[in-house]
């Protein structure tokens, strides 16, 4: 057994590898080296990353057959500080579903699902970068039986987040390095933005005691703005780990104000840090006083953290809990009747959900108004799509300008009808009789009172709507102005980290002096991006700005 960073001297001549893999088999490589140092791997890395996801085991499951039932919404009510993609795709693939956003970020969801075979649960979906994916194995084999599990698409991620499950915490902090590189090489912009797979990579970091790492990390991706209430408990457990308990303690109430983190981690690593900041005095015993003024937050923290630990699914990586305790997690090992009186349990409801998903096909979904276009329908294997349209900004400007048009219709009806009024009580006090024009009094000033009421409140109205659409044109700059800026700081900060990583790659330590300097002047600007290094540790850094 190797461990990671562990140098091994290795004769020249073939070499043979076997690598172990968390929830899979265990490849066996026959590796050849050459000398000086150098390996020569002729098997792909994505190798080792299918057998992680290699089932060898498989149960008899009718879920691929059934149809999903679904209902999703965002995990928290907290505006987003990226362009959030409105719209999901969902394709059914046998017993995986995949979770795509369209051009631009998927916020944090909640995803409530059931079928006739799946108990209902609601499972939490991490940010999704739109060049990312996620993958719903509703059948996922594990020691507890079988039930659904969420795992990014991407291979070499989904390798890293089972790393993290088994606690092969050392060797996951090695491959988040090694991760975040390969992201990099993908597109530069990955060393900074934020997305389901740098959320791994930061859990790694902080899993694994990678204090420079996980600093590097918070500080690259800016964790604290962008990945929630997770990003926020991993800044804290930075701050903490290199001896600032008043910003860990603070990052940490702040947390506890927000939506609970999505991924099973976060949870624990909150009520850890919780609990290690508490006991963090003279005295040694465990009060929450002794931490401050966010004592009382720690501690709410820790008991709301705790609870829905207990309640959520222990073999799942993302929080998945059961809509209700009386509910079973999974029918496998289920008595006839629990699967019966689920089945009926599911026919009953099945009406609370508003999306369907069968196999083999795709379905689009609008956050804030799913649309269900039947007749757009295409039914053939592997392509049945069901379009959405609309978006949700367009039909509340549909709906608002038909009240307007109502309002002004009933508006004018009246105002005719008190012109027709006046008109008639002229009419008959002009042949002088008293009686009709007495009587023409009355509804002529109760129709006159609504008249005026409702001509002022339109006018009001239209006043009103003048300013906030200028309020609103105002905003929308001003966010598209911020967006623009987080954009381009983004762009820096990802160039910052590749001419670190480009500097500290060097491994015999003959860095370029054009290269040493560039890394040294990032370095200055936007602080270690990537965790350390011989070149960045210059003494001499500061200067070089």
């Amino acid at each position: 057994m190797v461990a990671p960073e562990e140098l091994v001297e290795v004769p020249k001549g073939p070499v043979a590898v076997t690598v172990v893999v968390p929830r899979g088999r265990s490849p066996r490589f026959e590796l050849m080296a050459i000398g000086d140092g150098i390996i020569d791997i002729p098997e792909s890395a994505d190798l080792v990353a299918l057998s992680a996801i290699d089932q060898t085991a498989t149960v008899p499951n009718k879920s691929a057959s059934s149809t999903l039932a679904f209902n999703v919404a965002r995990w928290s009510d907290a505006a987003m500080p990226l362009p959030e993609s409105r719209e999901l795709t969902f394709e059914r693939l046998g017993d995986l579903v995949q979770i795509a956003p369209g051009q631009e970020w998927s916020s944090p969801l909640k995803l409530v699902m059931a079928s006739r075979t799946i108990p209902q649960r609601a499972m939490a979906i991490p940010l999704i970068a739109a060049d990312e994916a996620a993958i719903i194995d509703l059948n996922a084999q594990n020691a507890w039986g079988p039930r659904p599990a969420m795992a990014p698409y991407e291979m070499a991620s989904r390798l890293l987040m089972s790393y993290l499950s088994v606690g092969e915490h050392q060797i996951a902090g090695v491959m988040a390095r090694a991760l975040a590189r390969a992201l990099a090489d993908e597109r530069i912009i990955r060393w900074a933005e934020p997305s389901f797979a740098q959320l791994l990579v930061g859990y790694a970091f902080a899993l694994s005691g990678d204090s420079l790492g996980l600093e590097a990390w918070c500080r690259r991706t800016v964790a604290v703005r962008f990945l929630g209430s997770d990003g926020v408990i991993l800044a804290a457990e930075s701050a903490s780990s290199t001896g600032d308990s008043g910003k860990a303690a603070e990052l940490l109430a702040r947390a506890g104000s927000l939506a609970p983190p999505v991924m099973a981690f976060g949870l624990d690593l909150g009520v850890r840090l919780a609990f290690r900041l508490a006991g963090n005095n003279r005295s040694g015993t465990l009060n929450f006083d002794s931490v401050g003024p966010h004592g009382a937050a720690l501690a709410s923290l820790a008991t709301s953290y705790s609870r829905l630990s207990t309640r959520s699914d222990p073999v799942s990586d993302t929080v998945t809990t059961p809509t209700s305790p009386r509910r079973p997690t999974s029918l496998v090992r289920s008595s006839w009747r629990t699967r019966a009186s689920w089945a009926l349990i599911f026919i009953l409801t099945r009406v609370r959900y508003r999306n369907r998903l069968k196999a083999w096909r795709i379905h689009h979904v609008l956050l804030d108004r799913p649309l269900h276009d039947r007749r757009s329908s295409h039914d053939f294997r592997g392509a049945t799509v069901t379009n959405a349209s609309n978006n949700s900004d367009e039909y509340a400007r549909v709906l608002r300008s038909r009240w307007e048009v109502y309002g002004r219709l009933v508006a004018g009806s009246l105002l005719v009808a008190w012109l027709g009024t006046l008109v008639a009580t002229i009419s008959f006090a002009a042949i002088e009789s008293p009686f009709a024009s007495e009587r023409l009094q009355a509804p002529f000033a109760a129709v006159q009172g609504v008249v005026f009421v409702l001509v002022g409140s339109l006018i009001t109205l239209a006043t009103l709507e003048r300013r906030t659409n200028e309020l609103s044109r105002r905003t929308t700059e001003s966010e598209e102005r911020a967006r623009a800026r987080e954009d381009e700081a983004m762009k820096g900060r990802a160039l910052a980290a590749a001419l670190q990583a480009e500097a500290v790659s060097f491994l015999d330590g003959d860095v370029p002096s054009a290269i040493a300097h560039h890394a040294r002047m990032s370095k200055a600007l936007f602080g270690d991006l990537i965790g350390g290094g011989p070149v960045l540790a210059d003494p001499g850094v500061g200067s070089e700005s």
